[in-house]
C-alpha cells in the first residue's frame, strides 16, 4: 500500500474529490454521484480512480448492488462528512457576520438540565452580544455526543459517567446533581419508611433508553443491591412528560432534585426514601478536541459557568 505523501496530497486532492466521493456513498451508483455533483459518468470514474490512487486502497466495493464503501472508505466517509460540514459551517459564519451578526452557536441540551440554566446563560450571552444567533437541539447524551462529532454542534451539556474518556472530545463540569427515585403522592412505595430493591424490582418504571448513562447506572444499581432489574413500561427522557406519567400512574421514576422544588410539582411527585449517589453523572460541557472555538462559543461557556454559580449549583 503507497498513500501519496501529505505535501503531494495537498497539491492533488480537490474539493470536488471530497464533494464526489460522498455522493457515491450516498448514491451508491457512479452514475446517480455524477448527476448530483453535475458531472459525466466518465469524470466521476476518472476522479473516484484519482482518489484511490492518491491513497493507495480500494475506497469502494463493486457489485451488484451498486457501490459500497470497503473499510478504508469507512474510514474516509468520516473524516470527509466533518471536512464537508466544516466548510459549509464556515460558509454560514461569514455570511452571518456579513450581514451584521456576531456569530452562530449550535447547541446542544439535555432534557434533564437545571431549571433556569439555559435561559440565565442565555440571557449574559445576548446582554453581552445581542447579534448572535442560537439553534438549540435537545436530546439524550448519546444522541448530542455523535452530533458533536459529526460537527453538527458546536458544544453540548451531557452527563459524563465518571472514568468515561469520549473519544475525540474534551469536556469540563459544570455541576454535580441528586436524583431522587419517585412516585405519586399517596403510592405505596411513598408511604414505606425504607422502600427495599425488591419492592422496587417488582415496581413498573418509566426510564430513559438502554445505553443512557441515567439508565445504565439504575440497572447498576439493581444488580449491585441484588435484585431483579424491574420491567421498564415506557422510555422517556423528557421531564415533564415524565412527570404527569408518574403523576398520574402508580409507576415510578427517576427525576433531578432541582425539579422537584416547584410547589405544584411536590403536591403531585413524592420522592422515595431511597439513597442515590450524588455524584452520578455530572453535568458537563463538551466540545471537539483540537479545534478553536469561535469567541461566541467560548464566550458563551464562560456564561455557563457564571449562570451555574449564581444559581447554587455544585
Amino acid at each position: 500500500m503507497r498513500i501519496t505523501p501529505r505535501k503531494s496530497l495537498a497539491g492533488r486532492l480537490r474539493f470536488k474529490h471530497l464533494e464526489l466521493f460522498q455522493n457515491v456513498v450516498e448514491q451508491h451508483t457512479l452514475r446517480g454521484a455524477a448527476e448530483v455533483s453535475s458531472m459525466t459518468q466518465p469524470a466521476a470514474t476518472k476522479l473516484v480512480q484519482e482518489l484511490e490512487e492518491m491513497f493507495g486502497v480500494l475506497l469502494f466495493q463493486r457489485g451488484k448492488r451498486g457501490m459500497r464503501p470497503t473499510h478504508y472508505g469507512e474510514v474516509m466517509r468520516r473524516h470527509v462528512a466533518i471536512v464537508l460540514a466544516d466548510i459549509g459551517r464556515m460558509r454560514e459564519e461569514i455570511a452571518l457576520v456579513a450581514e451584521g451578526g456576531e456569530g452562530h452557536i449550535r447547541l446542544g441540551v439535555l432534557p434533564s438540565l437545571a431549571p433556569g440554566l439555559l435561559t440565565r446563560s442565555v440571557d449574559k450571552l445576548l446582554g453581552a452580544h445581542p447579534k448572535v444567533r442560537f439553534t438549540i437541539t435537545e436530546a439524550a447524551t448519546t444522541e448530542l455526543l455523535a452530533s458533536l462529532a459529526r460537527n453538527e454542534l458546536d458544544l453540548t451539556f451531557a452527563r459524563i459517567m465518571p472514568g468515561d474518556v469520549v473519544e475525540g472530545m474534551r469536556h469540563g463540569t459544570v455541576y454535580v446533581e441528586p436524583f431522587a427515585v419517585v412516585a405519586r403522592r399517596g403510592h405505596p412505595l411513598a408511604r414505606a419508611r425504607k422502600p427495599t430493591w425488591k419492592l422496587l424490582s417488582d415496581a413498573t418504571w418509566i426510564l430513559p433508553a438502554k445505553d443512557t448513562p441515567m439508565r445504565t447506572f439504575i440497572d447498576q444499581l439493581f444488580s449491585k443491591n441484588a435484585a431483579f432489574r424491574p420491567r421498564v413500561a415506557i422510555e422517556c427522557s423528557t421531564l415533564e412528560k415524565v412527570r404527569d406519567l408518574i403523576a398520574g400512574t402508580d409507576m415510578v421514576g427517576v427525576l433531578p432534585r432541582s425539579f422537584l422544588l416547584d410547589a405544584a410539582r411536590r403536591e403531585e411527585l413524592a420522592p422515595l426514601k431511597l439513597r442515590l449517589d450524588p455524584n452520578f453523572a455530572p453535568i458537563s460541557l463538551v466540545f471537539r478536541q483540537h479545534r478553536e472555538l469561535a469567541p461566541v462559543v467560548d464566550a458563551f461557556a464562560q456564561a455557563v459557568r457564571a449562570a451555574a454559580v449564581e444559581l447554587g449549583l455544585h
